[in-house]
Order: structure tokens, then C-alpha cells, then sequence
């Protein structure tokens, strides 16, 4: 197995990843996107990138990157929307395809919260994509604050824990409707959440799952939170997920 620095190009700017490549050749790639505020090492334990090293070590080509203004990757942190994110993944998606290592027929997503969200969004418009699995994704807005605050929040910036949301990324990220979105997916979904999730409660993942097609699969694991603590329950996550690529991505 080997880890190997990578980048690619998006709108002017560099994106920064990581791709774990296996032994075996022509490989089908899983491709990991992070949440907000996050990055490729996916939350502050690195779940990323244990995950991807065990998905690497089982056959499959596994890539973990920046989206602009996040960590690595160019770009300023406050400009990043859902349509910037969608725009960095087909764009990823586009010149990772030409790497020879990888099986270009055999591509799977993975997002994480915001990053959840996005999969959703471009697995309904991409045909490339044969599987994807959310991990604690969310739905809209509309589910986590009211008509009125959203409403005052188009007009004044906030900040929450110290990130500033602006008007443009609230504006921007109202525009998609990922219940709607998800009807249109007609590849198989794995939908994994925890029990204890306070940041994106699990209702969100019962509200993706009555709206995919099948096949799909929903996972409520206990005792799982937000940032996935805990090496227990991180291993029957990474076990969840694997065991669903190899029955729909090889």
C-alpha cells in the first residue's frame, strides 16, 4: 500500500489531498468528502484517515481531500459553499479519473455531515458514481433553525463557534433540496448515523433514507456522535462501510 500527496484544480485554485493506493491494480476508488468546517483528516481524531488506510489495506484506491478555503487547499475559508463544494468534487472526480491506478468504472462517495450533504447532491447528476455512503448528513436548513432565523441570517452575518456563516452561503446553500435530490439517486445508498448525535440529529438520516431508492440500507449505530469518538465504535463504522463497497463496488 502506498499514501501518495496529490492535487488538482478547481476554479483557479489548488485542492490538496491524499490518495491511499493499494497493491492490486485497476483499483475501484472510494473518494471521502469532509463536512464543514472540516478537512481531510475528517473530524480532530483522524477518523479519515483510518478509515481510508483500512479501505486501502481491503483493495480499494481510497482519496481524502481539501475542499477550497479548507486546511490544505487554496482559497479562503469563508467563500466555500455547498455550490463550491459540488464544483471541487466533479472537479476532483474528473482528474482523478485519469490516474492509471484506478478503476474510472468503479467510483463511491463518502461525505460526512456538510460533506453528506454534498454526495447526496452530486450522486443525483453524476453517472459515474455506482455507491455512496453518507456518515451523519444532513438534509436543509429548515430542519435545524427556524423560518425567522434564517430569515434574519440572510440579512446579518453570524458566526457559530467561531466560524462565520454569511449571508451567501445561507442564500446559496437554500437553493438545493436534497429530500427532492435523493428520489433522483438511482445507485445503491448506505445511510450510517448515531443514536447520539447532537449536531445533526438522527432524524436526518431516517428523512434520507424514506426518500432513496432502492437498494439502500440505513444504520443506526449506538452510541455513535458527531465526531465519531471512540475506537470501538470507529472500527463498526469503517466495518459498516467496507462490507457495503464490496457488495457494490467490486
Amino acid at each position: 500500500m502506498k499514501e501518495i500527496p496529490v492535487t488538482f484544480k478547481s476554479h483557479g485554485k489548488q485542492i490538496v489531498g491524499m490518495l491511499h493506493l493499494p497493491s492490486r491494480k485497476n483499483a475501484p476508488l472510494i473518494i471521502m468528502c469532509h463536512g464543514w468546517t472540516g478537512n481531510k483528516q475528517g473530524v480532530y481524531n483522524a477518523f479519515f484517515v483510518k478509515a481510508a488506510r483500512n479501505f486501502s489495506k481491503n483493495g480499494f484506491a481510497t482519496l481524502r481531500f481539501d475542499f477550497r478555503g479548507s486546511c490544505d487547499s487554496e482559497g479562503r475559508w469563508k467563500d466555500q459553499t455547498t455550490t463550491t463544494m459540488l464544483e471541487d468534487l466533479d472537479n476532483v472526480i474528473d482528474q482523478i479519473s485519469k490516474y492509471p491506478e484506478i478503476n474510472k468504472e468503479k467510483i463511491g462517495l463518502i461525505g460526512h455531515s456538510q460533506g453528506g450533504r454534498v454526495v447526496l447532491l452530486h450522486t443525483a447528476k453524476d453517472k459515474r458514481i455506482e455507491s455512496l455512503v453518507t456518515w451523519a448528513a444532513r438534509t436543509d436548513l429548515s430542519y435545524f433553525w427556524s423560518k425567522a432565523w434564517l430569515e434574519s441570517a440572510r440579512r446579518k452575518e453570524r458566526v457559530i463557534e467561531d466560524f462565520e456563516i454569511t449571508k451567501k452561503w445561507i442564500s446559496d446553500d437554500m437553493k438545493y433540496n436534497v429530500e427532492k435530490t435523493v428520489q433522483k439517486i438511482k445507485v445503491p445508498i448506505l445511510v450510517i448515523h448515531g443514536d447520539t448525535d447532537y449536531t445533526v440529529p438522527d432524524s436526518e438520516a431516517y428523512r434520507i433514507y424514506k426518500n432513496a431508492n432502492k437498494p439502500k440500507k440505513l444504520q443506526i449505530v449506538k452510541g455513535l456522535n458527531h465526531d465519531f469518538s471512540g475506537e470501538k465504535i470507529q472500527k463498526e463504522v469503517i466495518k459498516i462501510t467496507l462490507n457495503w463497497f464490496k457488495k457494490w463496488l467490486k
